[in-house]
């Protein structure tokens, strides 16, 4: 990787990061665009022309120019409905662009929705079953279907799952990327407003680690 930008909130977030994104897509021009987003919520970014795309999946930075991949980083947590959903409403935007997913991002279930449900109001959660996927892939059970090479085989989405070498060539590929943050700093799980956090840290370093980029590159 030949230079690299990251987009980070450093309050509690909807600071304007879709919007951000969305304007160096447009004027930066990367050639990649990385995320390790969770469905939480919306990116949201408005172009010149007052057309607006909410994403909570793809980056806003689609609508560079010279985009040629976009990768889904190792500590995603991805609603596959959603995606799919995008990948169809933004086609005009990836013709010819490249999309990884790595095949140990996590992928968020039905299930894990329905468990946040029975405590997560009490402490501001948005309920989209992140914490619980997030648990479910810590555990590590072999049986356990969480991570996208197991649950996404057989799906529309099978193909975009690539094997973490494929996924680290193409970092190293990348001449200007941009790395799309989520969230903010304060809404993280260990920096001092616990519990009333989400289920990460929202820092520069764990930004670059969930999207398995070293921190020294």
């Amino acid at each position: 990787m030949r230079e690299l930008h990251m987009i980070v909130d450093l309050q509690y977030g909807s600071c304007g990061k879709g919007l951000l994104a969305g304007y160096l897509g447009d004027t930066l021009a990367p050639d990649t665009i990385i995320t390790a987003w969770s469905p939480n919520s919306g990116h949201t970014y408005i172009d010149r022309w007052g057309t607006k795309m909410m994403n909570t999946v793809l980056p806003n930075g689609i609508v560079s120019p010279n985009l040629k991949r976009i990768l889904l980083g190792p500590g995603s947590v991805i609603d596959a409905n959603k995606l799919w959903d995008e990948l169809n409403r933004y086609d005009g935007f990836l013709d010819n662009v490249d999309i990884m997913i790595h095949e140990c991002a996590a992928v968020v279930g039905e299930h894990h929705r329905e468990a946040e449900r029975e405590y997560g109001f009490g402490i501001g959660s948005t309920m989209k079953g992140v914490g619980e996927a997030v648990i479910e892939k810590i555990r590590r059970k072999p049986e356990s279907n969480i991570i996208a090479r197991d649950v996404l085989v057989g799906t529309p989405l099978e193909g975009l799952v690539v094997p973490a070498s494929v996924y680290n060539d193409a970092i190293d590929d990348a001449q200007l990327a941009v790395i799309e943050g989520s969230q903010g700093f304060s809404l993280s799980m260990n920096q001092g407003f616990y519990p009333f956090t989400t289920s990460r840290d929202c820092t520069v370093h764990q930004l670059l680690s969930d999207c398995a980029i070293p921190a020294g590159m």
